[in-house]
C-alpha cells in the first residue's frame, strides 16, 4: 500500500500540474490558480495525522513509519511538480522558438 500511495500522488501531482502549466499559458494567468486546488486533496493529512497520534502515544516505531510515509509522499508530489513543470514549459519553449533553441 504505501509504495502504491506514493506512485498514486506522484501521477496525480504530474497530471494535475502539467494540466495546470497548460492552462496558464492558454488563458495567461499564473498555475498556481489551477494547481493549488488539485494538489491540496493529495497532501498526505492522515498519515500525518497518524505520525502526530503515535509520538503521543509513545509508539515511536509507528511514529517513524507513518512519518517516513507522509515525507515520501510529500516528497513524490514536490518531484512531480517540478519534473512536469519543467517538461511543459521546455516544450511550450520548443513549439514557440522552434527555430531558435530546439534542434529537430
Amino acid at each position: 500500500m504505501t509504495g502504491s500511495s506514493i506512485i498514486g500522488s506522484f501521477l496525480g501531482a504530474f497530471v494535475v500540474n502539467a494540466y495546470s502549466e497548460i492552462m496558464a499559458r492558454i488563458i495567461k494567468t499564473p498555475a498556481s490558480m489551477f494547481y493549488v486546488p488539485g494538489i491540496f486533496p493529495l497532501v498526505p493529512g492522515i498519515t500525518a495525522y497518524r505520525t502526530i497520534n503515535a509520538i503521543v502515544e509513545n509508539n515511536y516505531s509507528e511514529a517513524l513509519n507513518s512519518g517516513i510515509l507522509t515525507l515520501a509522499i510529500g516528497g513524490a508530489i514536490v518531484l512531480a511538480i517540478m519534473i512536469s513543470s519543467i517538461i511543459v514549459k521546455s516544450l511550450f519553449k520548443c513549439s514557440i522558438h522552434r527555430n531558435i533553441h530546439c534542434k529537430e
